[in-house]
């Protein structure tokens, strides 16, 4: 098991331009975020100088008298003045019980960040467009019908709350969660190992891969993946493999190959093992199949909010697709030929909601599909399916795993193609036909 890495807290921008409403979004976020548990702090950037200290003050005083530095301290607080050139990672030691920093400024940076963009102050996004988690402006705005800025986040500036969420999503997902990549299925009607065909210049493992990098997700493993799985040139070792993470600074991403403890009992087999294998400082660990290629990004992060906001008890949250608007969503899937999902249709017996929840037991149900390779589970389930795959005479379904457990489900809205399984050669090379833009808007969601 991988020895717990250093945690240091979550860093992220509120950037735009000057005038642009960051100190205001800031402050409004912050009750949200606090009232959550987190512990916020902030570290403003000036792009050109400022008054280190308040006329009047002894310490002011001090510094006006030639002092290169001064400092004042009581029982519960300090504050230094220093007469020298800082980082902002320099500064961020300062707060080593912080959850989350917040960087105001910081708009060429490589941290992920919420772009302020408002109407009559700029006309357009002026942050690199890979570091931008979401963008704070009217939506009518003009430049969203760009494409360079589709498949972004929008949200109104007066909609605190909401991006509080979003926030706190992101900051969920790269604090207390694992990612893996189930890639050690036979592929008998694929014909190759699966895991390793390449789409969009990248492997179907390297492609799932990546979106969980792109939530900040820094322990990812890849369940009995071969070496066929990873790109020409690139090479792996088991517990290993180092990729730089995108959008988060000096982070990196961690890639492990996972082999099955309990080997041929199939999925649960590959489940069982990267619970195990799991940062342990992680509570949950995302699960996703390599065959769906098409999942977007954005779903992901919808799980990761179910998860974190899952009712005491509930140990995992999965995916249901098609339980309403069925004809209208199964029409894109159609289209491309590609068959949709696996067919382990369960439920509760009634209806859910979105952000309804099963009981153990789960019956049945004709409408709606569970994707339980698309989900997220406690860590601490390893044991349960461990005692599961040990006895050979019962069947190691996941299926009958759900029902040793409470779970949520997260009931998904969109189309049915997202769902796709790729899993012979005339699906993919259906995959392969509907050409760069299905993978584009697969990423970004």
């Amino acid at each position: 098991m991988k020895e717990k890495d250093d945690r240091t807290p979550w860093m992220a921008a509120v950037s735009g331009v000057k005038n642009s409403g960051k100190t205001t979004l800031i402050t409004r976020l912050i009750p949200y975020l606090s009232a959550q548990g987190l512990q916020v702090a902030v570290i403003k950037h000036d792009g050109h100088d400022f008054a280190p200290d308040v006329p009047g003050t002894d310490t002011h005083a001090c510094l006006e008298a030639g002092a290169y530095g001064t400092a004042v301290f009581s029982g519960s607080r300090f504050m230094a003045v220093k007469q020298a050139a800082v980082t902002e990672r320099e500064l961020a030691r300062l707060f080593p019980e912080a959850d989350l920093i917040l960087l105001e400024g910081m708009k060429y940076s490589p941290y992920p960040k919420l772009e302020l963009v408002r109407e009559g102050n700029s006309d357009r996004p002026v942050c690199a467009r890979e570091t931008i988690l979401g963008l704070v402006c009217s939506r009518t705005a003009g430049f969203l019908k760009e494409e360079a800025w589709a498949g972004l986040p929008v949200f109104e500036p007066e909609e605190a709350e909401e991006i509080a969420g979003f926030l706190l999503d992101h900051w969920y997902a790269r604090t207390r969660l694992s990612m893996a990549v189930l890639a050690g299925g036979e592929s008998r009607r694929m014909g190759q190992d699966k895991a390793g065909l390449v789409w969009n210049g990248r492997t179907l493992l390297e492609c799932q891969l990546e979106k969980g990098r792109r939530l900040g997700i820094r322990d990812q493993m890849a369940s009995g993946a071969r070496e066929s799985a990873f790109s020409a040139g690139k090479s792996q070792e088991s517990h290993g493999q180092t990729f730089p993470e995108q959008n988060a600074g000096a982070d990196t991403a961690a890639v492990s190959v996972v082999p099955d403890n309990i080997p041929k009992r199939g999925p649960l087999g590959g489940i069982e093992a990267v619970l195990r294998a799991a940062d342990p400082g992680s509570g949950g660990c995302l699960i996703l199949s390599v065959d769906t290629p098409l999942v977007p990004e954005s779903e992901l992060l919808a799980l990761v909010r179910a998860f974190r906001t899952r009712k005491p008890g509930e140990r995992a949250v999965v995916l249901r697709h098609g339980n309403s608007g069925k004809a209208g969503k199964a029409g894109k899937a159609a289209e491309l030929g590609i068959e949709t999902g696996p067919q382990n249709r369960m439920g509760s017996g009634e209806r859910i909601e979105p952000g309804g929840r099963t009981e153990p037991g789960a019956q049945m149900e004709p409408e709606g599909r569970i994707e339980p390779l698309i989900g997220i589970y406690e860590t601490s389930l390893a044991e349960e399916a461990s005692r599961m795959l040990s006895d050979p005479g019962r069947k190691a379904s996941i299926r009958a795993f759900l029902e040793r457990f409470p779970y949520a489900i997260y009931e998904s809205p969109g189309p049915e193609h997202w769902f796709s399984n790729i899993n012979d050669p005339d699906a993919f090379q259906r995959l392969l036909q509907a050409g760069a833009a299905q993978g584009n808007g697969a990423g970004a969601g």
